[in-house]
Parts: C-alpha cells; sequence; structure tokens
C-alpha cells in the first residue's frame, strides 16, 4: 500500500481481542467491516430460513474475511463464532473497499487468494458426489488439511479444534459415522485426534486424495 492508504487503514481499523464462542456477526446482519485473522480461528456457518445447516467452513491464523462479501454486498452472508480466543484486525468496508479498489498489488493479491478459495470449494463439491458416506468423512479429513493443518517435521496439525459432530456436518453425514472413520483412521495409524486436534500421521494418504 501506499504511505497514505496505509495511515489511513491503521488510523481507522481496530485490533480486537475476542474469547472462544463469541459470535461476531449473524447471517444477514449490515456489513461495516471486514476482518483479518490475528490469532486464532473462526467457524462461519449459513443456514437457511427454516435454520436448517447447509454450510460450514473455518478461518484460520492470517486470513481476510468475508471475501464474498467485497465490493458487491452490504449484508453478511452467514455467522461467524470464535472456535479459540482470537485476536482480529477489523478494516471498514468503505475505507477498505477503497482502498484496494485502487491498488493493483492488491488487487492481484486477492485475486490469487480467490482463485485458492475457489479450487478448494470445486474439491467440496465434487465430494459431495461420492455415494458413500464412510468416503466421504475420509474426504472431508483430507479436505481439513489441505485447507487448515501447519506442517511440523514430517506431520501436519490442525490446531483449531473440531468436533466429530462438525466433521459429520461437513461430511453431510451422521456423527456415528463420522466418529467410526476417525476410529479407523486412528487405528490404521493415519492420524491421532485428540482433545479435539487433528494430527496427520500419514501426510501422503490424504494428498493423495485431493490431489489438485
Amino acid at each position: 500500500m501506499s504511505s497514505e492508504d496505509l495511515t489511513a487503514v491503521k488510523a481507522n481499523s481496530i485490533i480486537h481481542q475476542y474469547s472462544k464462542g463469541q459470535i461476531l456477526f449473524f447471517q444477514q446482519d449490515l456489513l461495516n467491516y471486514y476482518y483479518f485473522v490475528l490469532k486464532g480461528y473462526v467457524k462461519l456457518d449459513r443456514r437457511d430460513s427454516e435454520d436448517r445447516f447447509f454450510y460450514v467452513d473455518y478461518i484460520k491464523e492470517n486470513s481476510f474475511f468475508p471475501y464474498r462479501n467485497f465490493a458487491h454486498n452490504n449484508y453478511y452472508g452467514y455467522s461467524a463464532v470464535t472456535k479459540t480466543d482470537v485476536d482480529l484486525l477489523l478494516l471498514p468496508k468503505a475505507l477498505f473497499e477503497s482502498v484496494i479498489g485502487h491498488n493493483y498489488d492488491q488487487l492481484l493479491l486477492m485475486y490469487n487468494q480467490l482463485a485458492h478459495i475457489l479450487n478448494y470449494h470445486e474439491l467440496r463439491i465434487q465430494m459431495t458426489l461420492i455415494s458413500s458416506a464412510y468416503d466421504r468423512v475420509i474426504q472431508t479429513v483430507s479436505l481439513l488439511k489441505y485447507d487448515m493443518a501447519k506442517t511440523e517435521g514430517k506431520e501436519a496439525v490442525i490446531h483449531c479444534p473440531i468436533t466429530i459432530n462438525e466433521i459429520a456436518e461437513y461430511a453431510g453425514t451422521t456423527r456415528e459415522t463420522a466418529g467410526k472413520v476417525m476410529r479407523n483412521l486412528v487405528e490404521e495409524g493415519r492420524l491421532s485426534y485428540s482433545h479435539k486436534i487433528i494430527c496427520y500421521l500419514d501426510t501422503d494418504y490424504f494428498d493423495r486424495l485431493i490431489e489438485t
């Protein structure tokens, strides 16, 4: 950014700390701020008019959101809740859109991030075509690795706590099926799962399932 744009963003943005489980905004709330996650994890979910769940996603550290609303929508398209204690940078909507709108490098950066998100969601759509609920859970765990895990030596870890119920929601199946798959993956030595933290031991196995 130019020094003028950076000064304006710094002067008008807010860094705020939130505790685990706090609601940041509800679906269809007026969009006043964009967010950048400095520390921690955020969960997004979207429901229909009868409050039936049909979308979930997770936002990790050093990530901006919501991309889907940028420069074309004045209302949040989903609800957001903190999965852990988080530090967030709140960017005023009008100012941020103005700054990005005349900055080629920032627009290119956003395009590259959107391309990554599009690829990820194409993989998620492909997963819905898998008829076997068992296989969908394995694919779900693989997609979560692709999107969320940090490489630590020969392993990869998702430090965001993810419950069996959330894995089941993501995969479109029951808690019982998701729990069975996770137990089998642990017994096979593919991963470990303790205190809702997924650690991928056989990273090649999961990478092969979602070759991009």
